[in-house]
């Protein structure tokens, strides 16, 4: 293949990979890592690691360096390659709420005016971050606040560390197409609370779809570095995570072990990850200081690993340097990214399926006047409640539920009444003795012949004669008929009391049921609606108990107006009594009288 081709074919990848990068970039921007793991870069490290340093030394620019913990909040690099000259734009993505949760609208806004001066843009960094600690004051404050004024300034409120995240775009011909989050120092010499805090953000940020870059300098041994812990427990396999040793030009002349043990690790003999490990050196305090420029920079490392032994004589000579780590991390990312595209493109068509779904499942938009619109759901709503109580054969589930409640009732009320025998005492014959169904009703509903508290004449005869008082001879005492009809009905209030409270939870569970379908677009009118409906339905049913105790209380008085009935039943009766008396059964005449529950099917003799 000719030059011009391989150009070309060069040529058509970096255009490729910059449209990719950008797509990616801009779907962080809008918040899309939120539904999709989106493809990334993490630089992590110890404090004084040499990540600044390293993030500078990628980047170009300068972060902030002051003693203690600078970086507190995330912080994205976006370096793009441009013919035209350099510059840099910094902005603020709003994640999180102050609370610490997730925003409901993620949003990136500008934080102040493009750079074109690389010495401006460590301040700009300094005033953002404070910015994002301090999220109840406006940001239009910080933008311009001078570096006095940021070491001096406090506010209520401000946090220690953040989620949100200082986006920083460069642009320049000596960049490369590549993207990457420097995440804030782990500490491990403070308050558990803030330890943990920094623990928990790296962690967030490095899980799925993330190449892990973790610093690790060659001055403490390679088993004391926390951040490479975190990164094997996140990346068990070593198959995300790269190494990237820093200061090395901090071994002496005679660290000869530690200068072994350290190649050993770069070509691939010890603590193997799938990525492998790189080395660089970066400017020291002097150099920067004497303000070494980057093109220095990168001369006075190569010059370090070409005379330097052990590195000077290894077999892997690309995995020293910055601008072969660059390369490297451009290619890696850029293979993820294309991976995952794919990937990426099925999920979305999939959350916008779901989202066109439920957005068709909503009403329709609501055009008529509002007020008028609620009455008429009201109204609606009133109307498929009447249906509901009255019942037809669209809305028969209330009423048949509550005609299964009437029945059971009617079965308990009707089930005290008490069984006269009209023997004096128990015999073994009074088996085949059963009350009379006088008036024809429920013909299918039977009773337990056995039923504890039958009555024989023994038993009438002396309740009567304990209730004698000033009473004519032969007369049965009013009072004894009262004590009998109240004894009887002991169980009525209580019966009364379970049919009506099963009536009102049905009829509750069906109102609230059919409030929840009338109104489930508008969660206040329907947690207000549901409200005021059960406490009309329980004033309801304290006026319905009411009655219910009044007419039980008519019940406990002997009274009719229908004497005609009463001397037909007593009649019957009587005449019932007479047959078994005179040794006749039950069932020689007449209809044959209800049979009670369990009790044998009877033949008539």
């Amino acid at each position: 293949m000719s030059e011009t081709q391989l150009s070309s074919v060069d040529s058509g990848y970096a255009k490729r990979r910059k449209e990719h990068l950008a797509l990616i970039n801009q779907l962080r921007a809008i918040g899309a890592q939120a539904d999709l793991d989106l493809p990334r870069i993490a630089v992590i490290g110890n404090q004084s690691a040499g990540k600044s340093s390293l993030v500078e030394a990628i980047s170009g620019i300068n972060v902030p360096r002051d003693a203690g913990t600078c970086t507190r909040c995330p912080m994205e690099c976006r370096l793009a390659f441009s013919s035209g000259p350099w510059q840099c734009q910094v902005s603020i993505r709003w994640e999180y709420n102050a609370d610490g949760t997730l925003a409901d609208e993620i949003r990136e806004d500008f934080f102040g005016d493009v750079i074109t001066d690389k010495s401006k843009v460590e301040l700009a960094l300094r005033r953002a971050q404070l910015a994002i600690l301090n999220p109840k004051q406006t940001t239009r404050k910080f933008v311009d606040m001078d570096v006095d004024t940021l070491k001096s300034s406090s506010f209520d409120g401000t946090l220690k560390f953040s989620r949100n995240v200082v986006c920083v775009d460069l642009m320049g011909p000596e960049l490369t197409d590549l993207a990457f989050v420097d995440l804030p120092g782990i500490i491990q010499n403070a308050e558990k609370e803030t330890v943990e805090l920094v623990e928990e953000l790296v962690r967030s940020h490095i899980k799925g779809n993330c190449l892990i870059l973790v610093t690790v300098p060659m001055s403490d041994d390679i088993e004391n570095q926390k951040a490479l812990q975190i990164a094997n427990q996140e990346d068990p396999k070593g198959s995300r995570t790269i190494g990237v040793m820093t200061k090395p030009d901090t071994l002496t002349v005679g660290a000869t072990k530690a200068r072994g043990i350290w190649l050993d690790v770069i070509e691939g003999r010890r603590s193997q990850l799938r990525h492998g490990y790189y080395c660089t050196r970066q400017p020291d305090d002097d150099e920067r200081t004497n303000g070494i420029t980057a093109e220095q920079a990168r001369k006075a490392e190569a010059d370090f690993f070409a005379r330097t032994s052990p590195w000077s004589s290894t077999a892997h000579p690309e995995r020293f340097g910055t601008r072969n780590l660059i390369a490297s991390l451009s290619k890696l990312l850029s293979g993820i990214i294309d991976d995952t595209l794919p990937k990426l493109q099925s999920q979305v068509t999939s959350q916008l399926q779901n989202c066109t779904a439920r957005l068709a499942a909503l009403p329709p938009q609501i055009t008529t006047e509002p007020a008028s619109y609620v009455l008429s759901l009201v109204t609606t709503f009133c109307g498929d409640i009447n249906l509901l109580v009255h019942g037809d054969s669209e809305h028969a589930a209330l009423v048949q539920q509550n005609r299964k409640t009437y029945a059971a009732y009617k079965k308990e009320i009707r089930s005290s009444a008490p069984q006269f025998v009209p023997y004096p005492t128990r015999r073994e014959e009074d088996s085949a003795w059963q009350d009379p169904d006088l008036d024809g009703e429920d013909e299918d509903e039977q009773l337990d012949p056995h039923d504890d508290g039958k009555l024989y004449l023994e038993d009438v005869r002396r309740h009567i004669q304990i209730s004698l008082t000033r009473e004519l001879p032969n007369n049965v005492p009013y009072s004894a008929k009262i004590a009998l009809i109240h004894k009887t009905q002991d169980s009525w209030q209580l019966d009364s009391h379970k049919c009506l409270s099963t009536v009102q939870k049905s009829l509750e569970k069906t109102v609230t049921q059919l409030v929840n379908t009338h109104f489930q677009r508008y969660d206040t009118l329907k947690g207000r609606l549901i409200h005021y409906v059960m406490e009309l339905l329980r004033d309801k049913y304290g006026e319905t108990w009411k009655q219910i105790l009044f007419a039980l209380g008519c019940e406990g008085r002997p009274y009719t107006q229908n004497g005609h009935y009463l001397q037909v039943t007593k009649d019957k009766w009587l005449a019932k009594y007479k047959d078994a008396r005179a040794g006749k059964t039950p069932f020689n005449d007449g209809p044959s009288p209800k049979k009670r529950r369990t009790a044998p099917k009877q033949t008539p003799s």
